[in-house]
């Protein structure tokens, strides 16, 4: 059941002065312009890249030529409430689970979630998420992945969120020895 697994948590760990980009971008755009902004840095490093495979047809992944043609990398991208008053949650989540969230919101009417798409995992973007947080003192900071709990970004995210003085809440999977767990099916 392990497979397919990058096993994120393993290169997080190992970051550290700068040696690596890693990021998990959720559309074809954002994709390209890591590839670009990595491209044409004048700083080299290495650059890791996380996406599933499900996302190379999926239609909520595809972006229009116009986002491909302008624009740039987004470390972050901010899904914003209708009614900012009304949120008691701000959800960060990085790559596939960041769709099926936004789509959940949308076919379930809530209106209290803000959420958030986190696309470079390393350097963290701490600004961005700091600001989002300030933005909505009264909520919430929930993180939600789809790895279980010691595996995936939340070991790293609760020790950089410490240093920004974030609390987090947690929302996926209990903790696991296999980052799968397979079929019960025979």
């Amino acid at each position: 059941p392990e497979h397919s697994n990058a096993h994120p948590e393993r290169f997080l760990s190992l970051s550290a002065g700068g040696n690596w980009t890693i990021v998990n971008p959720s559309t074809a755009a954002q994709y390209f312009h890591a590839l670009r902004r990595q491209a044409r840095a004048k700083q080299k490093r290495a650059l890791v890249i996380f996406t599933p495979k499900s996302l190379l047809r999926d239609p909520r992944a595809a972006s229009r030529v116009e986002e491909l043609e302008q624009g740039a990398f987004r470390p972050v991208i901010e899904i914003p409430a209708e009614d900012p008053g009304a949120v008691t949650r701000v959800i960060f989540s990085s790559g596939k689970v960041a769709h099926e969230l936004e789509e959940h919101a949308r076919t379930s009417g809530r209106r209290d979630v803000a959420l958030v798409r986190l696309e470079q995992l390393y350097p963290f973007p701490r600004r961005a998420v700091k600001e989002i947080a300030a933005r909505h003192p009264q909520a919430k900071l929930v993180w939600c992945q789809e790895e279980p709990r010691n595996l995936g970004p939340w070991p790293y995210l609760v020790e950089r969120s410490a240093f920004l003085g974030l609390r987090w809440t947690y929302a996926g999977r209990a903790m696991s020895s296999s980052p799968a767990t397979g079929s019960f099916l025979r």
